[in-house]
């Protein structure tokens, strides 16, 4: 976990710390606790961190800390819709718990009920949905996954982590681990980076 988010500060750094006149858009989501879930380590201060070196970027930054599913999809679309402007450009930085079920990718806000696949899908966010949205707007877009978990499935039918993230277009998305697992909470930091996308830029992500 915190090696992905050294890694996410540096990447995110060496993207936008040249001087250039797009609307700099982002939205930081902490979502540290799910039920049936511990408490994820740090999470609120690994999304501070991010926010603080975005907003020294340049950034107008919308953070959102242990909300619900209404809270959390609500700013993900407005999110999604500020990122129409050809002239924008967007990171998604979300840590949190994460799961697979239904095969589908789900992100776990607070109140999210994981005692069966049914549940899952009633009461947590498809990540999907989101990047459907994302893939619609023209501008460069940045989406970071940091979903640290302790590896634990309670639940048939109900895996922690992400399975992989299509690429969208003009977009990166980077995970902090590998598809199907998760990051090990802060005490055994396990991470990877793959880049789902090989960066095709629009006319938004000008050099």
């Amino acid at each position: 976990m915190r090696l992905f988010l050294a890694v996410v500060l540096l990447m995110t750094m060496a993207l936008f710390s040249a001087a250039r006149g797009e609307e700099r858009i982002a939205l930081v989501v902490a979502n540290p606790a799910s039920e049936g879930s511990p408490a994820i380590a740090n999470a609120d201060l690994s999304a501070e961190l991010v926010a603080a070196t975005l907003r020294s970027l340049g950034f107008t930054v919308r953070q959102v800390s242990d909300g619900d599913r209404a809270d959390v999809a609500r700013a993900m679309h407005d999110f999604a819709q500020s990122l129409a402007k050809p002239d924008s450009v967007g990171i998604f930085y979300y840590v949190g718990h994460t799961a697979q079920a239904n095969g589908r990718n789900y992100l776990l806000t607070r109140g999210t009920r994981i005692d069966s696949k049914e549940t899952v899908d009633q009461t947590a966010l498809p990540l999907d949905l989101f990047m459907q949205a994302l893939e619609a707007t023209p501008t460069l877009k940045v989406v970071l996954l940091d979903n640290p978990g302790d590896g634990h499935n309670p639940t048939s039918g109900v895996m922690q982590g992400l399975a992989a993230v299509d690429p969208l277009t003009h977009a990166i998305v980077a995970l902090s681990a590998k598809p199907g697992t998760v990051a090990l909470d802060e005490a055994r930091p396990v991470t990877y980076l793959p880049m789902r996308s090989p960066l095709r830029w629009s006319s938004a992500a000008r050099t």
